[in-house]
């Protein structure tokens, strides 16, 4: 990190700045996780050991003691035995118990997982390196409304027994309540700092983890950099976080993170980061939006502001609430773009209700079978998506130009126009990659992959046209 970056400021309040020029995709942090948890309701369908998804249907090894475990094999049910669930197996069903009846009565619905992870850290502290713990402790604090939650998660952690495991490589805890200070010290702490761990290949949030270092990068809504995940060491407590340039940075420019989905309007960001982070951000983008820039009022704003498109867009949202409950396809179908049709009367392409069911109708395409009415989603998707992300470069618009590819080669060997559309979107999509992700992540080489056999599927139409 030294090579790249400056820290300024004062605890709670700091900031990371390039000590130099940086280049796009230039790797300035990758940093192992203090601790790492899988996710509470993917234990019964992940490895516990390596996350790896289980395969539907096929025999599962689980731990025999607090039957909540699974593993992949015997090697794996052995290194996390030997990492942590030697210490924590008793504690898992004392948890599971602990947290149902508070996520009951609070509607914290991660109390376990984050339980979890706060006495993880606190087993781990005594081994942290300095640079580690003293990120942690200079971290800023929960917004106010959230302490009594961050409370919550150290008395959960305490009431599983998680407090009075042995630290990792150290002797038995003396019980003096240091545990239980330092546990409601760090939630307090992580509540606003910890991340999601993302499935390595797509597919949502596996888990949560401390990456203190990473931490100290404050959020902008026009970020300098992205972060992606690193789980092939095979282990949990090997999860890594790497964060990269995703455009030119100049010396002394302050390096900087989206903690929300950027292609959001300035209204909803802000009310994420102020519910979330507790802060109201005052980025240049946001302040662009407050000046009145048309590109950020159509990401927010109705065209017209009416009783009548209220009614309208209220009418949408019905149409869409009832699509989600509905169990009839045709009917689901039906629902999605009667919501569509009003939404896009009112809302701008690029709006995010109406990406949204784009969204939902290109799932229902698929899961009909119906891949040209799936396709024609996915391009409006990636034509409004490329309005609302702007310039910046974005893992998540890379996942759609994927999609698209994916969709467009299923006519690559009988279609040459639709092969060369699907290597123009399978390479932009690599290329972003490349920049978030970096060249050896999982993600990257799976869009190298695929592209490489559009690539051959477009020469070997072209040669039959030219023979033709």
């Amino acid at each position: 990190m030294e090579a790249h970056v400056r820290i300024e400021g004062s605890p709670g309040s700091r900031r990371a700045v390039a000590r130099g020029p940086l280049p796009a995709g230039t790797l300035v942090l990758c940093e192992p996780a203090a601790a790492a948890v899988l996710r509470r309701e993917r234990w019964h369908i992940h490895c516990l050991s390596c996350w790896t998804r289980l395969p539907t249907g096929a025999p599962r090894l689980r731990c025999s003691r607090c039957r909540l475990a699974h593993f992949c094999d015997a090697r794996c049910q052995a290194r996390a035995w030997k990492a942590a669930h030697r210490a924590e197996c008793a504690a898992f069903a004392n948890l599971a118990r602990a947290a149902a009846a508070a996520e009951l009565d609070s509607g914290y619905v991660a109390l376990a997982e984050d339980a979890l992870l706060v006495g993880r850290l606190v087993r781990r502290w005594a081994s942290l390196d300095e640079q580690a713990r003293g990120a942690l402790g200079a971290l800023c604090e929960a917004p106010a409304p959230r302490l009594a939650q961050a409370e919550l998660v150290a008395r959960t952690a305490a009431d599983a027994g998680l407090l009075d495991l042995p630290p990792t490589g150290g002797p038995p805890r003396v019980a003096d309540g240091s545990s239980f200070a330092l546990a409601a010290q760090l939630a307090r702490a992580f509540d606003a700092n910890n991340f999601g761990v993302l499935a390595p290949l797509g597919g949502g949030v596996l888990g949560a983890a401390s990456f203190p270092l990473s931490a100290i990068l404050n959020h902008s809504c026009e970020p300098t950099c992205a972060l992606a995940h690193d789980l092939e060491a095979g282990s949990e407590t090997d999860v890594r976080q790497a964060v990269r340039t995703i455009v030119p940075v100049r010396a002394g420019c302050e390096l900087t993170h989206a903690y929300v989905d950027t292609s959001l309007g300035a209204a909803r960001r802000r009310q994420l980061l102020r519910t979330g982070w507790g802060f109201e951000c005052a980025c240049a983008r946001c302040a662009a939006a407050d000046a009145g820039d048309p590109g950020e009022r159509a990401l927010d704003a109705p065209n017209v502001h009416d009783a009548a498109a209220e009614r309208s867009l209220a009418d949408a949202s019905r149409a869409h609430a009832a699509a989600i409950a509905c169990d009839e396809p045709a009917e689901e179908r039906a629902l999605l773009h009667r919501a569509l049709r009003l939404r896009r009367q009112h809302l701008a392409p690029q709006h995010a209700h109406v990406r949204e069911l784009h969204a939902a109708l290109l799932a229902c395409e698929l899961a009909d079978g119906n891949r040209r009415a799936a396709r024609a989603h996915a391009d409006e998707l990636v034509r409004s998506a490329r309005i609302a992300f702007g310039a910046r470069p974005c893992a998540s618009f890379a996942m759609l130009l994927l999609t698209a590819a994916e969709l467009w080669s299923a006519d690559a060997t009988v279609d040459v126009d639709a092969c060369a559309r699907a290597c123009a979107l399978g390479c932009e999509a690599r290329a972003l990659l490349t920049l978030t992700h970096g060249e050896s992540h999982p993600l990257t080489r799976q869009a190298g992959l695929r592209l490489a056999g559009v690539e051959v599927s477009h020469a070997d139409r072209a040669k039959a046209l030219v023979q033709e």
